[in-house]
C-alpha cells in the first residue's frame, strides 16, 4: 500500500484541492535535494577555488563549475534519484542538458547582474543561484527528462 503525504490545501483557479504526495515522489524530492547539496557544494567550491586561488573571472568560474555539476548530477539523479536503467541514455542526457541550460541561463544572468551591475560580492550572487534553480529543475527533470512517457 502506498502511503501519501498530505501537503494541505492548494488553491487553483478558485477551487480548493488537497495535494497529496506519494512516498516515491517524496523520496525523489529528498534524494534530488541530497544530489543538489552535493552539486551545490561542488559548484560553490569550484567557484571560490577558481576566483580566490586562480584569480579567474567570477562569471566564467561559475559557468565552469555549473558545467562540471551537470555531468555529476545527471549520473546521480539517473541512477539514484529516479532509478533509471540504461535505456534511452543519450536522449535522456540531451533532455537533462536542455533543463540544465535553462538553469545555466538563470545562473549566468544572476551572476552577471550581481557582480557587474549591482557590484555585490560574487558570493552573494552564488548564494542566490544556489537557491533559485533547484525547484524548477526538479519538476522539469521529474516530469520530462526522467519520465517514462
Amino acid at each position: 500500500m502506498k502511503s501519501n503525504i498530505d501537503l494541505g490545501l492548494l488553491f487553483l483557479k478558485g477551487q480548493k484541492k488537497r495535494v497529496k504526495l506519494n512516498r516515491e515522489s517524496f523520496m525523489q524530492i529528498v534524494k534530488y535535494g541530497v544530489v543538489g547539496i552535493i552539486g551545490a557544494s561542488i559548484h560553490f567550491g569550484s567557484v571560490v577555488l577558481l576566483v580566490e586561488v586562480f584569480r579567474q573571472n567570477p562569471v566564467i568560474s561559475s559557468a565552469f563549475g555549473f558545467s562540471i555539476v551537470v555531468c555529476i548530477s545527471y549520473i546521480l539523479n539517473k541512477r539514484w534519484t529516479f532509478r533509471i536503467k540504461n535505456e534511452g541514455n543519450s536522449y535522456r542526457f540531451f533532455k537533462y542538458i536542455v533543463v540544465s541550460c535553462l538553469g545555466f541561463g538563470i545562473n549566468i544572468s544572476i551572476m552577471y547582474y550581481s557582480v557587474q551591475i549591482a557590484k555585490w560580492s560574487y558570493i552573494i550572487g552564488q548564494i542566490i543561484v544556489t537557491v533559485a534553480i533547484p525547484v524548477s529543475n526538479f519538476l522539469l527533470n521529474k516530469f520530462w527528462t526522467f519520465s517514462d512517457r
